[in-house]
């Protein structure tokens, strides 16, 4: 309902502006009002805070990368708990587009928000909000995303919130763009994406010798209009009855939690010996009792998630009743990027979760060998299909020589906000 709402509030927005661009917007703020310059300025959330002043000039030059502004753009001063919504004109398009804008801070107390809004019935909404603020003081830094709306067309919006509760922000703002990926001549490179310095990047610390153990099957998901998910490592190629989208590595497939999966086609040997990582963005689904599988196989091994946020390893020796192991490790907040580790090493099961500030372990002793089963990426191969809802990205699974499974934490690891949220995209 929410969305539909959201949804609402923009389609009418743009209606009123009467303008679905056919090619790229670039907003760099050259004239003296927000219409002149194609945007619709509001309080943010939607009018639930207050404005700050807003104005069109000089702004510094001084800490700029290339093409981050030309020396005029928007001038923001904002007092204490004072935040603003700017509103793009829509671009129509069925193609990736890049939505990305030039912002400097005075000071890093601000909650900043990069959001493209699809203008069709689903208004789906993928939205960046940077973690560590400082990176935007005193310099230049860019906000962007890589978006395939599932309609038509988006809108793109950035809001800006001073978080101080008693000193003032000021923020400039300049070349707020967004251009699809069938304009001619334009660098899709996620590089030319950024344009500025990168921010940074969460790397998950590695299983301790790692290197040692062969990698047999590794799906990145980045075909993004393919029936089939190459195995990049193997020959182990998979159908996928899911859909592309934006994820934490370039591509991902998003499982909508009625029934979605990926299917690799030829059964994998585990053996005794093995490990599975991938990330993963988790949602809720809407029967509260639901858990969802992001790899599995039924009375064999599965890693899912559960609707409280819960989530476990489990291996066994195919029987209901027979020899397993369960693990949880942990629970999830919705709508986050996280890295995961299950590892089994012989008689130790050991399940790694990152992310999100949370860096969670947990171990146990069996001794199983669930040898070559097939299975599902998304749900569970089996009758009762339990089928994930959200995003996986990058899936490996290594296997053979034994894995170390360390016997001590590693230090916790936070992940930042990821910068490219899951967003559906239609075949």
């Amino acid at each position: 309902m929410k969305r539909l709402w959201l949804f609402a509030v923009l389609f009418a927005i743009a209606s009123s502006m009467n303008c679905f661009a056919q090619s790229p917007i670039l907003m760099d703020f050259s004239g003296d009002s927000a219409e002149a310059n194609g945007v619709t300025i509001i309080g943010a959330g939607f009018g639930e805070y207050p404005m700050p002043d807003v104005s069109f000039g000089d702004i510094p030059t001084d800490g700029a990368f290339k093409d981050a502004t030309d020396g005029r753009g928007m001038i923001i001063t904002a007092d204490p708990g004072e935040g603003l919504m700017i509103l793009s004109s829509p671009i129509s398009t069925t193609n990736c587009a890049i939505l990305r804008c030039s912002i400097r801070l005075s000071a890093p107390h601000a909650s900043l928000y990069l959001a493209s809004v699809d203008q069709g019935d689903s208004a789906y909404v993928s939205t960046i909000t940077p973690t560590n603020p400082s990176e935007f003081v005193n310099k230049y830094n860019r906000l962007a995303n890589l978006f395939l709306p599932p309609s038509t067309g988006f809108q793109g919006i950035i809001q800006i919130i001073n978080t101080s509760k008693s000193d003032s922000l000021t923020v400039y703002l300049d070349n707020f763009e967004a251009i699809p990926s069938d304009v001619d001549n334009i660098d899709f490179t996620m590089e030319n994406i950024i344009g500025a310095p990168e921010q940074p990047t969460f790397t998950p610390t590695p299983t301790p010798n790692a290197g040692e153990i062969p990698l047999i099957h590794h799906w990145t998901f980045d075909e993004g209009r393919s029936k089939t998910a190459s195995d990049a490592t193997g020959d182990n190629d998979s159908i996928v009855n899911a859909t592309w989208m934006n994820g934490h590595m370039n591509g991902a497939v998003y499982f909508d939690g009625n029934g979605a999966f990926v299917d690799p086609a030829e059964p994998i040997y585990f053996g005794a010996s093995f490990k599975i990582s991938l990330w993963m963005y988790w949602k809720k689904a809407t029967n509260p009792w639901k858990v969802g599988c992001l790899l599995a196989c039924k009375n064999y091994l599965s890693i899912a998630v559960h609707n409280t946020g819960e989530i476990s390893f489990f291996i066994g020796d195919g029987s209901i009743w027979g020899n397993k192991t369960f693990i949880p490790a942990g629970y999830l907040v919705e709508s986050n990027w996280y890295y995961l580790e299950a590892v089994y090493n012989n008689n130790q099961t050991y399940l790694h979760v990152t992310g999100n500030g949370i860096d969670e372990e947990a171990y146990e002793s069996n001794t199983l060998d669930i040898g070559k089963i097939n299975i599902h990426i998304g749900s569970m191969l089996g009758t009762y299909k339990y089928p994930f809802k959200g995003t996986i990205d990058d899936v490996k699974i290594y296997a053979g020589s034994p894995p170390l499974i360390p016997n001590t934490p590693t230090p916790t690891a936070i992940l930042p906000t990821p910068t490219k949220t899951p967003i559906v995209n239609k075949d």
